[in-house]
């Protein structure tokens, strides 16, 4: 089925409607579920080594309509879901299908199939991790009805797509529910929020800071406005915060990529803070927040530290793939030792290393382990 970008650009305006107005994630979910075809679409964060060991988990998600038993009888057979492991082990943003590990005639053999999906008219399943840190796992799941095509090439980039805008837009609804206040489309409501919220205009100008980003700009020890200019407290980090903003002040949501999904703030004397980007857009949900177009969640500092992928892709625009590469030359890889052990072939990483020097502006080897380094340095200070 195509997937055409004005309706991946429509439902990633949709996504960051739901970071601002949480209720409206099931009807997101169901305008996702329509443009895939798929029977069943959720949103789920749950402890998957509990999941595999077979004990109970409650998970929090959004989902389309669906009978909640069926969620609730899925946790003991969950270990024997056919392609399980390769779910559970596979980098973000990364889609995997059962049937990208299991012969299609296999899976319906497989008591799995039998017990659970069968019965409740479900076929091949798609999942796509959002989040991945200790034990916790948030994915995007979506399950096709039997007699849907096989999740496939075209499938997995519309979910490559969307992925990083719904990481996003649920990183910013946890840093805005300080459980006091519910948010608001109104100003007055942000100034009495504890968390730092500013709008910017194009440029990184600041139009707009709340009261607790009054307070975090004028301590000036994560982040600063220089000549009504935000900017990190680093160098090293301030132009991958603006380069975030410039896109989320484009028009287009589709645009922004992976830019401003989790940005440390490493702080002068203070712990890290994080900051998540929104695109305003021309949503009227999110432009009700005030001028400018793109607004920015600073979290609390002692926010915890995002895995390194999220970091540099947040900083770089590099996808999982180019990100993990970047990383094992940073680490003193050769490209042929990063290709071996990613299982690709020379020329796809002599692309991907094309891809990575023109992200990061570097032209070289030596020159992309000191952006990465320069990078990592204060993030592993302020851990300390």
């Amino acid at each position: 089925m195509p997937y055409a970008g004005e309706i991946l650009s429509g439902l990633i305006g949709r996504i960051y409607d739901c970071a601002v107005q949480p209720e409206l994630w099931p009807q997101t979910l169901v305008e996702i579920r329509k443009a895939f075809d798929v029977a069943h679409l959720q949103v789920v964060s749950v402890d998957g080594v509990r999941l595999l060991q077979g004990e109970a988990a409650q998970p929090k998600a959004f989902r389309t309509l669906f009978e909640q038993n069926w969620i609730k009888d899925l946790a003991p057979h969950f270990k024997d879901i056919p392609g399980v492991n390769n779910w559970i082990q596979a980098d973000i943003d990364m889609p995997t299908s059962q049937m990208q590990f299991v012969n299609e005639e296999d899976f319906k053999q497989s008591e799995f199939y039998n017990k659970w999906s069968k019965p409740r008219g479900l076929g091949d399943s798609c999942v796509t991790t959002l989040v991945k840190r200790d034990h916790l796992i948030c994915a995007l799941t979506a399950t096709g009805a039997p007699d849907r095509h096989l999740f496939n090439e075209e499938d997995y980039a519309a979910f490559r797509i969307l992925s990083p805008h719904i990481r996003r837009a649920l990183m910013i609804g946890d840093v805005i529910d300080d459980g006091e206040y519910k948010l608001s489309l109104y100003r007055e409501i942000l100034d009495r929020i504890a968390t730092s919220v500013m709008i910017v205009s194009p440029g990184a100008k600041l139009v707009y800071a709340n009261g607790a980003a009054e307070a975090l700009l004028s301590e000036g020890k994560n982040i600063k406005a220089r000549g009504g200019q935000l900017q990190g407290a680093y160098a090293a980090y301030s132009a991958g915060l603006k380069n975030a903003l410039d896109r989320a002040c484009s028009e287009n949501d589709i645009d922004i990529g992976t830019f401003g999904n989790g940005i440390p703030l490493p702080g002068v004397d203070a712990p890290t803070a994080i900051c998540y980007v929104l695109p305003l857009g021309k949503s009227e949900h999110r432009r009700a927040l005030g001028p400018g177009h793109a607004a920015v969640f600073v979290g609390k500092p002692g926010s915890s530290i995002p895995p390194s992928l999220e970091v540099l892709s947040a900083l770089s625009g590099l996808t999982t793939r180019e990100a993990r590469i970047a990383l094992k030359i940073a680490d003193g890889s050769t490209p042929t030792q990063a290709a071996d052990e990613l299982g690709v072939t020379m020329n796809t990483m002599r692309t991907h290393l094309s891809h990575i020097f023109d992200k990061t502006g570097v032209n070289s080897q030596p020159g992309l382990v000191r952006y990465v380094s320069n990078l990592s340095m204060p993030i592993q200070l302020a851990a300390h």
